[in-house]
């Protein structure tokens, strides 16, 4: 679709944005007027959903459940509660995947960034999480990563359970790991 510009950890990086096929549902809408926190939205179009399956994006940046974001309610669900205020013109965006067909199956967990790691140090995926090379989604404080290029597989053969990255990550980065169940 196009190439844009990324900043990692204060180094601007040339991306390039792709076509998202396959998503069940996929709705954004802007905050008319400002929103404190802990206030109930509701996803658009009446859409319920489990937990796992949806992921939640503010102004493009994908949110963590629990960091920045709740669920409301029990499964199924129609809304969340963003932990911080929200401005008037953010936008919010909810996505759901259409391939989501065994939720057990999801691994999504967040490791946070105690002290500071340097380039190529090997992270361990929090509760036991193991990867393939092209099933695992790796997100820095919200920003998706691109393997080979902002970390490296660590291990000569899957089941892989580390990731090295290019750069250094400081006290209090948020890594998101995610990988969904294959067909």
């Amino acid at each position: 679709m196009g190439k844009f510009v990324k900043l990692i950890n204060g180094v601007m990086r040339m991306s390039e944005a792709t076509e998202l096929a396959g998503f069940l549902y996929d709705e954004s809408s802007s905050v008319i007027s400002d929103i404190p926190a802990n206030t109930s939205i509701t996803l658009p179009s009446s859409k319920t959903f489990d937990s796992k399956e949806l992921e939640v994006y503010l102004n493009g940046q994908l949110m963590t459940v629990t960091e920045d974001y709740v669920y409301v309610g029990v499964a199924p669900r129609t809304q969340i509660q963003f932990l911080f205020d929200l401005k008037a013109g953010e936008k919010v965006r909810f996505r759901i995947d259409s391939d989501v067909a065994n939720l057990s199956g999801i691994y999504d967990q967040v490791y946070s960034v105690i002290s500071d790691i340097v380039t190529g140090t090997a992270v361990t995926l929090p509760a036991s999480g193991t990867y393939s090379d092209i099933d695992l989604q790796v997100y820095l404080n919200g920003q998706l990563m691109e393997s080979l290029i902002d970390y490296n597989f660590v291990g000569a053969v899957a089941p892989r359970n580390q990731v090295a990255f290019t750069f250094d990550l400081e006290a209090g980065d948020l890594i998101r790991f995610r990988k969904e169940p294959t067909n």
